[in-house]
């Protein structure tokens, strides 16, 4: 089944979805989450993106009125480290947590994602990836298609965080997301109409549906293309949350300017750059990444050594005249205090 087919396959109602929309209709709610896994299995329905364990153990969160949590063991098998599943239409997901990595892509219409009490109106093309233990709920009023794209989390740490240390803005948000406590809300990309993303999307369903040999080996290099088309093509598309924006969009781009510049930038000519006072932009750097303008050069210029060292047969004087450093000793005394042992014992 082509890629084509398969959209239009997941397009048509089936059987429960069929039931559950007549019951939204004529009672104005949702039908009860208690009675889905009895309607389910006399429907026979499709793929859904539930299981009995996750079902029953949401059921029973909702009647001690706590978040529930989905965890690992709910959805994947031993031999997966990736789910595809297509969300039931005409349901909510009530506010729950999950222990991985969720990717939600809307194929078509439009629908309801509230993530940490932020209500995100998501449109045909929408990627939202929603990190672990975030509080978030779904709503599909209308014949929406949404797809669930889970990840364990040690697979998406160990496969694709490598492929963000070149991105600036998606390296910093992740690399919080993983180590820090303050900050786990979402990330969007606005890929709209683009047949390249939805397509990988497809695929990925369709290798999901149909798990033949090697199916787990092909999800995780389908998921890594898509991933990297999502950077390649809609990098500039991505949308952070409003209070945030700050830090994951001028942050990023000052830090790097500073990794590209270090050999001659000064925090004047740095704030000059990016319209601050030097004062302010000092205060909001620290105040962001914890280091000082002073701390950032020196990480920039001292890795920057590193690398000429091992690539090039520039002499030392000469590596460190091309850093800004006028007094190679000095810059000896600072490339041993930042990496424990001088530039000649690290070149050999």
């Amino acid at each position: 089944m082509n890629t084509d087919k398969t959209y239009e396959w997941l397009l048509r109602l089936d059987l429960t979805e069929q039931l559950l929309k007549d019951y939204y209709k004529n009672n104005q709610k949702f039908y009860p989450i208690k009675k889905l896994n009895a309607l389910i299995s006399s429907a026979d329905s499709a793929l859904w993106g539930g299981s009995e364990k996750a079902l029953h153990r949401a059921d029973s969160y909702l009647q001690s009125q706590e978040t529930f949590v989905l965890k690992e063991e709910d959805y994947f098998t031993s031999e997966y480290d990736i789910m595809i599943l297509k969300n039931l239409r005409y349901t909510t997901v009530s506010e729950h947590q999950h222990t991985f990595f969720e990717m939600m892509y809307l194929l078509n219409g439009e629908c309801k994602n509230i993530v940490d009490g932020h209500e995100i109106r998501m449109e045909a093309g929408d990627v939202c990836i929603i990190p672990p233990q975030v509080e978030h709920s779904i709503e599909v009023t209308t014949d929406s298609v949404l797809i669930n794209i889970l990840v364990r989390t040690s697979t998406f740490t160990e496969t694709f965080i490598p492929m963000l240390k070149h991105t600036n803005i998606l390296w910093e948000f992740f690399n919080e997301i993983l180590y820090s406590n303050n900050y786990k809300k979402y990330l969007m990309f606005h890929a709209g109409e683009d047949k390249i993303v939805r397509d990988y999307v497809l695929e990925m369903y369709q290798e999901q549906r149909d798990k033949m040999c090697y199916s787990s080996n092909i999800l995780n290099g389908l998921l890594i293309t898509l991933f990297g088309k999502l950077l390649q093509r809609h990098e500039q598309d991505v949308e952070y949350p409003a209070k945030y924006v700050e830090k994951y969009t001028v942050i990023p781009k000052i830090t790097s300017y500073i990794r590209k510049n270090c050999r001659s930038i000064t925090l004047s000519s740095c704030a000059k750059r990016f319209h601050f006072n030097h004062q302010y932009l000092s205060s909001m750097l620290k105040k962001h990444t914890g280091k000082t303008f002073t701390v950032l050069l020196t990480d920039a210029r001292m890795t920057e050594a590193a690398e000429l060292l091992q690539k090039s047969e520039r002499s030392i004087h000469e590596i460190a005249d091309s850093l800004g450093y006028q007094d190679a000793g000095y810059f000896m005394k600072v490339f041993k205090k930042y990496y424990g042992t001088t530039p000649s014992n690290y070149r050999k």
